[in-house]
């Protein structure tokens, strides 16, 4: 034991160089998540079965509970765009939430992707999701009760995906 701890102390970074380390702090009724996002005024938790809604306005430092909706099973990552979430499940596919009213909520469509589905982004109403061995699937969610799958980029495993101006880094 002794031996791990002291290769952990060499490893640590220089406070003098980097300051010193941040204080990690649980959110107050948090249950462990897999995907975070802001938007707006709302942080947005996505993981333990279920998508969790905080408020941030009045003290970012101490986000409180507005909404929770139970049954997204399997999370990995989470884009918003406009007014909806877009969560990715491996085995589970797509989970696309309406979160206009963050105090409510509402699954629009569980979708079942082509293959374990772990990476999003969002554009428009095209969605972008990496999956672990095909590649990257397109869908076209003008209408999100009906995702219309577009096409797919094959490509080796993809974890992860960001689209910006154009360009789809994978």
């Amino acid at each position: 034991m002794s031996l791990l701890s002291a290769s952990l102390v060499a490893a640590a970074p220089d406070p003098a160089l980097y300051g010193p380390a941040l204080a990690a702090e649980v959110v107050e009724g948090s249950a462990g998540c897999s995907a975070v996002e802001v938007a707006d005024d709302y942080l947005y938790a996505a993981g333990a079965d279920s998508l969790v809604v905080y408020d941030i306005k009045t003290d970012p430092a101490k986000p409180r509970l507005v909404a929770e909706m139970k049954g997204i099973k399997g999370s990995r990552q989470m884009t918003i765009c406009r007014d909806r979430a877009y969560i990715t499940a491996r085995n589970h596919g797509l989970w696309i939430v309406d979160i206009a009213n963050p105090f409510e909520p509402k699954l629009i469509r569980q979708f079942d992707t082509i293959e374990l589905a772990t990476g999003i982004a969002a554009v428009e109403n095209v969605i972008f999701i990496a999956h672990r061995v095909y590649g990257v699937q397109l869908l076209d969610v003008t209408d999100p009760r009906f995702p219309r799958h577009i096409s797919q980029v094959r490509t080796g495993e993809a974890q992860s995906v960001v689209y910006r101006d154009g360009m789809l880094y994978i």
